[in-house]
């Protein structure tokens, strides 16, 4: 999982060659990745979340629970366990 966006800080960090770097290593091994920075821009652009509120701790749960959902089913799909589900049952 790479950084979290944030409109506040994009312009101040140069998050471009660690990602890069991440992306990289990820395909070279076949290690899933979830791209939060990109989800997260994804939410600010659309209107999903506003990051630019001042209501802070509500909006990081919120967020923080979307992250997770969206975690959890790439590590069920990285783990093929609906094969293995379905193997078992046979």
């Amino acid at each position: 999982m790479n950084s979290q966006y944030s409109p506040r800080t994009e312009s101040m960090n140069a998050l471009d060659v660690d990602d890069d770097n991440m992306r990289s290593v990820s395909q070279e091994r076949g290690v899933p990745r979830l791209d939060r920075f990109a989800i997260m821009r994804h939410w600010s652009d659309v209107g999903t979340f506003d990051f630019y509120g001042t209501t802070r701790a509500p909006l990081a749960r919120k967020v923080h629970d979307c992250i997770g959902r969206a975690l959890a089913a790439l590590v069920i799909d990285a783990a093929h366990l609906e094969s293995i589900e379905t193997k078992a049952g046979q």
